[in-house]
């Protein structure tokens, strides 16, 4: 064999060994990107933005790991293909010195690949299945679960922030005091819409107000409906515990009807130091069949009956127990 021949040959295997190596380079940057993609969720301020971020950067993590696996084993058919793909999916993510020292080796070794002797491609023609091995799917798993963890203490840390912010808006929101009146203070989400009413009850006058909020946005809708009962006629103040349990129940129906609800269920309870009754219930509105609370109460010669509809169970509570009853 003559010295150009042999040289000629040399040439050959140091191509197809920096081949092979630009493929050990992609193999280790899908495996940084997957560790990354561990790492990025914590620059997510929302669900979504999390899940899109730990998606994309997993699949092309994966997409690395695979085609470099594929180029570093050798002599497989899409060699070639997988050499293109990995350059070109490396250029829009040339951000730092691993992900350009990626690219800049697979467009070098695919341009080598295409000027292999015809015969040293030939050689690249024969079917190869990707090779997994042991080690690979042990790093693999801890991945997973480190991804997992991540992720897990992510959605608590936004769920928390959520729930801050719920509360101090809450506590921001517009305080109606009725002290003068109707003897009680609520805190609403937005603003407030206040009507004054009147009806007979047992042949006497009784006066009552409502309040009414929405928190926005399909958040719900919440109201206040508080009654004076002159005490010289009705005596709930007075009442027997048995006997009051009983018209708070028949109240707590009235309103839930009042609302053209339906009952779903409901609790005798006592609410600071009253009785009281709290009840889920569903009616209908523009939006469709939605689900409401109420708790219904008295205290001294008040009746009242703090309602929400379309929110949820926590929030409906957080209203009702800012509550607050001024007495003289």
């Amino acid at each position: 064999m003559s010295t150009d021949s042999i040289d000629a040959l040399e040439s050959v295997k140091k191509d197809i060994k920096r081949i092979r190596r630009s493929g050990s380079s992609a193999e280790i940057f899908g495996w940084a990107l997957l560790l990354f993609a561990a790492a990025v969720v914590w620059l997510s301020g929302t669900k979504a933005v999390l899940f899109i971020l730990f998606g994309v950067f997993t699949l092309v993590g994966l997409f690395f790991v695979c085609s470099g696996k594929y180029i570093k084993d050798g002599f497989g058919r899409k060699t070639k293909i997988a050499l293109l793909a990995t350059s070109v999916v490396a250029f829009p993510l040339c951000f730092g010195i691993l992900p350009i020292y990626v690219y800049i080796r697979s467009a070098d070794s695919y341009r080598k690949f295409k000027e292999l002797p015809d015969k040293i491609q030939l050689l690249f023609n024969k079917p190869k299945p990707l090779r997994i091995r042991v080690l690979n799917v042990i790093a693999l798993v801890c991945i997973v679960i480190i991804g997992a963890a991540s992720i897990v203490l992510k959605l608590d840390r936004i769920d928390t922030a959520a729930r801050q912010i719920s509360r101090s808006s809450v506590q921001s929101a517009p305080k109606v005091n009725t002290a003068a009146k109707y003897r009680f203070t609520i805190t609403f989400p937005g603003s407030v819409s206040e009507a004054d009413f009147t009806e007979k009850v047992s042949s006497h006058q009784v006066s009552y107000a409502s309040f009414s909020s929405t928190a926005g946005k399909g958040a719900g809708d919440y109201k206040v409906y508080a009654y004076h009962f002159p005490e010289t006629y009705f005596k709930y103040s007075s009442m027997p515990q048995a006997d009051l349990a009983a018209a708070v129940h028949k109240s707590l129906i009235a309103s839930v009807q009042g609302l053209h609800g339906v009952l779903a269920n409901s609790s005798p309870s006592t609410y600071t130091g009253h009785a009281s009754e709290d009840a889920e219930f569903t009616c209908q509105t523009f939006a469709g069949t939605r689900t409401g609370y109420i708790r219904v109460f008295y205290i001294d010669s008040y009746e009242y009956s703090v309602i929400a509809i379309g929110s949820s169970n926590d929030d409906f509570s957080n209203f009702a127990n800012s509550f607050r009853f001024k007495g003289i």
